[in-house]
C-alpha cells in the first residue's frame, strides 16, 4: 500500500527568521489529463518560503454529484512537515469522478488554513494510453502520454486511467514498477504490450456482493424471549412478595422471578451483542503476483453509522449521480492511509482495493478433470461451499487447469455492534 516517507522528511534548513510562508499547487492526471472513473495521480508541491519549521496538513478537497440529485464530499489528509525553505513534493491517489472541474488543496495548521489553491482539471473522453519508451509506429488512436521507465509508479492504484501501456523493447523496469504493472494486468484488465502479461480475472460487480451481504444478517436481540422474561418476572414477582410478607411459601415463585431476573441481566453475554452494522471482504491472491491482493468489500449499516479500515478503499458508486450522503475522507498515517466512510441507514456502501500480499492458511483444493478434490482426495462439491467462496472461485475459473491449487480461507471479527466477515481464496498455479 502507499506509503510518503518523503512527505514527513525535513527539507535541507537554511538559516533565517520569520514565519513560514506557505504555498501550494498541484497537477491533477497524467501530464495532466484526468480520466473519469479511475483513480489518477495527483501530484501537489508545497513550499515553505518562511524562516520558521512548519508542521501541519495537506487537504485535498471536492464535492461529487449535483444540487438537484444529490452531493457528497471526499477529502483526503496528509501531514507534512518542512523546514524553513523547505518543499515537499506528493503523489497521491485521486478518484476523478464525471463533471469534476476542480479540486481544493488547502494547506492547514492547528484549524486554520495557510495556504489555498484550486487545481484545474482536464477531462479525457475516455481511458489513455501510455509509452513506455518511444511510442508505438504507428501511433494508436486516442490520447496516447509517453512516459519514462523510471515514471511509472510502483503502485498499480495510479495505473487505472490507462487502457493500454505499451512497452519499448529497450525499456528496462524497476522491479516494483514491473510487479505493480502486472497486478494491474492481472486484476484490473489493463492490457500490456511489448510483454507477456498475466491473464485477468474476473472482477466482482455489485450485484455479485449485495448477494453476498444478503447471505449475513446482523444478530439481533432476542427481544422476544427478553420480553417474555421480563413478563415471567414480573408476574412472579408480584405473587411471591406478597405471600413472603406473610411468611407463606413462596420458594417456587421467587425462584421463577430470580432466574427470569438473571437471564434478563446477562442474555447480552448468551447470545452476543446485538450487531447493526455487517461487512464482508472478498480478498483473491495469486501466486503469481507477489505483492498484491485484489479486495473487494460491501458494507451496510442499518441504523446508520460510521465505517473506518486500513488502506486506500475506491467507491464503486451507483449510476445516475445519485451519491447524496456518500462521504468519504482518507488519511494518512505512520502506518498508511485509512479510509473512513458515512454510512446512512439502510445504505450498502461497495469498494474495491489493491492490498499487499499476506500468507494466510485455509483448506487446500486441487483442480482435477475441471472439479475440485480435497487432499484426501475426495471431490468437493460447489454446493459445500460458501456463497462468497463461489464467487472467488468463479472470478478465477477461466483460469484454472489441471494440477493447479486453490487454498479457501475465511473469518469474522466482531465488535460491539459490527460484525466483519472476510473471505479469501489463493491461486497456485504452475
Amino acid at each position: 500500500m502507499i506509503r510518503l516517507p518523503w512527505a514527513l522528511l525535513l527539507a535541507v534548513a537554511v538559516a533565517g527568521s520569520g514565519q513560514a510562508q506557505l504555498t501550494v499547487s498541484g497537477e491533477l492526471g497524467w501530464q495532466g489529463l484526468a480520466v473519469p472513473g479511475a483513480v489518477n495521480p495527483l501530484a501537489a508541491t508545497v513550499t515553505n518560503g518562511g524562516g520558521v519549521p512548519f508542521a501541519g496538513e495537506l487537504v485535498v478537497w471536492q464535492r461529487i454529484g449535483s444540487g438537484w440529485r444529490g452531493q457528497a464530499e471526499r477529502e483526503l489528509r496528509v501531514p507534512v512537515l518542512l523546514a524553513p525553505g523547505g518543499r515537499a513534493r506528493l503523489r497521491l491517489p485521486w478518484p476523478v469522478e464525471p463533471g469534476l472541474r476542480t479540486v481544493e488543496l488547502r494547506v492547514e495548521a492547528d484549524g486554520h488554513t495557510a495556504a489555498r489553491a484550486e487545481v484545474p482539471v482536464r477531462l479525457a473522453g475516455e481511458r489513455i494510453a501510455a509509452a513506455v519508451g518511444p511510442p508505438p509506429t504507428p501511433a494508436p488512436p486516442g490520447p496516447l502520454v509517453v512516459l519514462n521507465p523510471d515514471d511509472l509508479p510502483d503502485d498499480p492504484l495510479f495505473l487505472t486511467p490507462f487502457a493500454t501501456v505499451y512497452l519499448a523493447p529497450a525499456a528496462s523496469l524497476a522491479p516494483k514498477a514491473g510487479e505493480a504493472l502486472a497486478a494491474w494486468a492481472a486484476f484490473l484488465g489493463g492490457r500490456i504490450v511489448g510483454r507477456d502479461a498475466p491473464p485477468t480475472v474476473h472482477t466482482l460487480s455489485p450485484d455479485d456482493l449485495s448477494a453476498i451481504l444478503r447471505g449475513h444478517r446482523a444478530r439481533r436481540p432476542p427481544l422476544a424471549a427478553l420480553a417474555l422474561a421480563t413478563v415471567a418476572y414480573l408476574v412472579a414477582l408480584g405473587y411471591a412478595l406478597p405471600a413472603l410478607a406473610r411468611g407463606e411459601r413462596a420458594w417456587p415463585l421467587a425462584a421463577v422471578a430470580s432466574v427470569a431476573l438473571g437471564f434478563a441481566l446477562i442474555y447480552l453475554n448468551l447470545v452476543g451483542m446485538p450487531e447493526t452494522q455487517i461487512s464482508v471482504q472478498l480478498s483473491i491472491q495469486r501466486s503469481d503476483i507477489a505483492r498484491f491482493n485484489m479486495d473487494w468489500l460491501a458494507v451496510g449499516d442499518r441504523r446508520g453509522g460510521v465505517w473506518r479500515g486500513e488502506g486506500m478503499w475506491v467507491e464503486v458508486l451507483p449510476g445516475g449521480g445519485d451519491w447524496a450522503g456518500r462521504e468519504v475522507a482518507w488519511t494518512w498515517g505512520p502506518d498508511g492511509p485509512q479510509t473512513t466512510l458515512s454510512i446512512a441507514p439502510g445504505q450498502v456502501r461497495f469498494l474495491w482495493r489493491l492490498s499487499p500480499a499476506a500468507e494466510f492458511t485455509g483448506v487446500a483444493l486441487t483442480v482435477r478433470d475441471g472439479g475440485l478434490v480435497r487432499a484426501d482426495g475426495e471431490p468437493m462439491a460447489m454446493a459445500e461451499l460458501a456463497l462468497a467462496h463461489r464467487r472467488l472461485l468463479g472470478a478465477v475459473d477461466p483460469l484454472l487447469a489441471d494440477g493447479d491449487r486453490v487454498v479457501l480461507a475465511s473469518g469474522v471479527d466482531r465488535a460491539p455492534g459490527r460484525a466483519a466477515y472476510v473471505y479469501r481464496l489463493r491461486w497456485e498455479g504452475p
